[in-house]
């Protein structure tokens, strides 16, 4: 099923549904490429698409959901974020101060920020990675309160994925964002890690670099 839950001024967002038990990671990339080439049929600019996707095993339904900005031509250069002023606008989302936010890895389209922070609990100190995503706009695409990043050019990012994966086996895969030259890829609907590292490979298969997002809760 495909429906056209929201279009406003500037964004086209549309969803997916499909009954299926189990999606693979094959079925899940084929999904999100028809999503991408909808919202792009209608207007929305490749590199501004955010596809999230989520799996419900308890009805067997994959649902998947695009997001993109419509009219990008229509910004002016004026309206783009200079490295230091998106840094700024982390820092007031984030709500930490500059000196503890860090630039950890950008594209032509998004800056990726980490956020460090340390809070008490009981008698230990524990250490936070607010991780925050902005396009060139300033406007937010993904905000993690705890995570961990991976970056790097496709080939090691895949064998530090993949290793970081094999230390946390037996435990549930971690909800994990893929970022890439063009697109945000959230791969909450899958439920393996065999299958989490198949779909990130078939995205990474044409770029060159990448970053791997993971939640940590």
């Amino acid at each position: 099923m495909i429906s056209s839950i929201g279009v406003a001024s500037s964004m086209i967002q549309e969803e997916i549904e499909h009954t299926i038990t189990n999606p693979t990671p094959d079925q899940i990339l084929t999904i999100h490429k028809k999503i991408h080439a909808i919202v792009v049929e209608k207007g929305a600019v490749p590199e501004s698409v955010v596809i999230n996707s989520e799996y419900i095993p308890e009805k067997s339904i994959l649902r998947v959901t695009a997001v993109g900005n419509v009219e990008y031509e229509k910004e002016t250069t004026k309206n783009v974020f200079t490295l230091d002023e998106a840094l700024v606008r982390a820092c007031e989302i984030m709500q930490i101060p500059k000196d503890f936010v860090e630039l950890s890895f950008e594209t032509d389209t998004y800056f990726v920020f980490t956020g460090h922070v340390e809070q008490k609990k009981l008698f230990a100190r524990r250490k936070h990675h607010h991780i925050i995503i902005l396009d060139r706009y300033g406007r937010m695409k993904l905000s993690i309160s705890n995570g961990m990043l991976f970056q790097g050019g496709t080939l090691s990012l895949i064998e530090e994925f993949e290793e970081f994966l094999e230390s946390k086996s037996g435990e549930i895969a971690p909800q994990v964002h893929l970022l890439n030259d063009l697109k945000l890829i959230d791969f909450s609907g899958l439920t393996s890690s065999s299958n989490i590292i198949n779909a990130i490979k078939q995205e990474l298969e044409s770029s060159t670099k990448g970053a791997i997002i993971v939640d940590l809760k």
